[in-house]
């Protein structure tokens, strides 16, 4: 619901329709009298196998963005992948990076998360650690909130309640490194996303950039 500024890409994981023979529709609903305007439109749409990467074959997983989305996806609009023009101006490194709007600020009614691959994480010795890193800017108005939110697989195509790992309000300046444990989800299968709220009628601001996302096993 909402508006999603800038095209981007969504997913529907299909998993549990696996082996049936379905059908697709896209239905935009009225909920009453509640005024209409400009719509939904899409565009290229795949229907393909998906992958779980495995953190344990690598001991790290990265991301930098300079070839797209990747297998990243957003949900309700607003994220796309590309080269800055308006916030930092700029990638962290290279040219390409994520944000809520790569040209503007992001739009009034913003609940838009930006979820990360399937990946299973190893188990791990006493000791070691699992971690998730990442360079952002961001500029975010009023009481809106940007978060970093984790979920685990619980079955083929399923996910259960969305655990927040890390908030961020205000104003970062420059681009700048995070990092959030992920120690307490060794052993599972877990998708991350970036989460940027909206808290009513605050306005809007240039939003929330990530780039070199790291997931490290040490």
């Amino acid at each position: 619901s909402g508006s999603s500024g800038p095209w981007s890409e969504c997913e529907v994981d299909l998993t549990a329709h696996a082996g049936e023979r379905i059908a697709l529709a896209f239905a935009l609903n009225q909920a009453g009298y509640s005024g209409r305007s400009l719509g939904w439109y899409i565009d290229d749409v795949v229907v393909s196998k998906g992958r779980i990467l495995d953190l344990g074959a690598t001991g790290n997983l990265s991301w930098d963005f300079e070839n797209g989305l990747g297998d990243w996806w957003a949900s309700n609009g607003d994220w796309e992948v590309g080269e800055p023009t308006s916030g930092p101006g700029a990638a962290h490194t290279g040219t390409g990076a994520a944000g809520t709007n790569l040209g503007g600020n992001y739009p009034d009614y913003t609940y838009s998360a930006f979820f990360s691959p399937p990946i299973r994480l190893p188990n791990i010795q006493s000791g070691d650690s699992i971690e998730v890193t990442y360079w952002h800017w961001f500029a975010i108005a009023g009481g809106d909130s940007g978060a970093v939110l984790v979920q685990e697989s619980t079955g083929p195509g399923t996910w259960g309640s969305s655990v927040e790992l890390r908030a961020h309000t205000g104003s970062s300046g420059v681009w700048t490194r995070a990092a959030v444990a992920l120690t307490p989800y060794a052993g599972k299968t877990v998708r991350l996303f970036f989460y940027l709220r909206q808290a009513g009628y605050s306005g809007t601001s240039a939003g929330w950039f990530i780039d070199d996302v790291r997931i490290e096993r040490k």
